[in-house]
């Protein structure tokens, strides 16, 4: 990312399954990154992590816990100057494995799928939803502007090509 972009910034956000994996992994980034200016790690530990691009507010949370209808809210709530200095507001949830968007007032929140393979826990359940990863990208003064999105066939793919 860093031969792409001047600065990147890592947001790991903790889920209801790794705390401690998350905290850990934050960590190490942190360490390993150290002395490179350009990268920005968000270590603390809190429910929603929050970034300003101009004219966007993104706000990231698993969703475990604070749920995708609440999001504007509570977003609204923590960041009262960035909400009023920002036209274009953005929530990226997790935790559901599934690809939901709502408009909400104020907020556009989304949710997505995962890379991670069911588990027993999603197969007792019944829950089937499709695998891939996303990169969305936001503009600084127009808000959303596109998306790729990667699925996980393409993925083996590319890893069996490489031979892993």
């Amino acid at each position: 990312a860093l031969e792409k972009f001047p600065v990147v910034e890592v947001i790991n956000a903790s889920g209801n399954h790794d705390q401690c994996t998350t905290a850990m992994l934050s960590l190490l980034l942190k360490h390993t990154y150290e002395n490179e200016t350009r990268i920005v790690i968000q270590d603390k530990a809190c429910p929603v992590h929050y970034v300003q691009w101009g004219k966007s507010l993104i706000a990231v949370t698993h969703g475990d816990t604070i749920k995708m209808d609440q999001l504007p809210g509570v977003v609204a709530c923590d960041q009262p100057k960035m909400w009023g200095s920002t036209e274009f507001r953005y929530g990226i949830t997790g935790h559901i494995h599934s690809t939901n968007v709502k408009e909400l007032p104020g907020m556009v929140v989304e949710s997505f799928r995962t890379l991670a393979a069911a588990d027993s826990f999603a197969a007792w359940y019944g829950w089937r939803s499709g695998r891939d990863t996303q990169a969305i990208v936001y503009h600084n003064k127009y808000g959303y502007l596109y998306r790729h999105i990667v699925g996980i066939a393409m993925i083996k793919e590319f890893l069996e090509d490489k031979g892993q």
